[in-house]
């Protein structure tokens, strides 16, 4: 009983054996092939605000470039700011400037959730958002980063 447990442990080390023995012989194209699956989830479109906009207690938004700021209360108004930003789907950017603190431009968008009280925010600027230090560009559709710094009031 025992040499046939351990036949059946060399069968499986010999395959861990000739795994290891082939990654190490093709390097190369062990390396490109992490680098593929590293790429390929890096540019994998990312979709924000991925909530139900009835879980939403309220939505800030402050306008950087004027100082201005609004709170969205109206259920109609949340269910139109989160689907409007669900529609756009975004890709990580390689502009490593997200890591540099910012200047306080832009949209900021902070939303409250009803039930934990707890917050999601993230920085619009165009067609790019800026969230935990990581920046995101849109590829396909546009943000809709005017139509919310328009729910700001306009300072005279």
């Amino acid at each position: 009983m025992y040499i046939a447990k351990a036949g059946r442990n060399q069968k499986k080390d010999s395959w861990k054996l000739l795994l290891t023995d082939w990654l190490y012989g093709h390097k190369l194209l062990t390396v490109m092939a992490v680098c593929a699956v590293f790429l390929a989830v890096w540019l994998w479109p990312v979709h924000f605000a991925a909530v139900d906009p009835g879980d939403v207690e309220s939505i800030r938004l402050f306008d950087g470039n004027t100082g201005t700021a609004a709170t969205v209360t109206d259920p109609q108004e949340i269910e139109q700011v989160v689907t409007s930003l669900q529609r756009v789907p975004m890709r990580r950017s390689f502009d490593l400037s997200g890591f540099v603190p910012h200047d306080g431009t832009g949209l900021h968008v902070n939303v409250k959730f009803k039930d934990s009280g707890r917050e999601y925010g993230l920085e619009m600027a165009g067609n790019t958002v800026t969230q935990n230090g990581f920046r995101y560009q849109a590829y396909s559709g546009e943000l809709p980063y005017h139509s919310l710094k328009g729910l700001c009031p306009q300072t005279k």
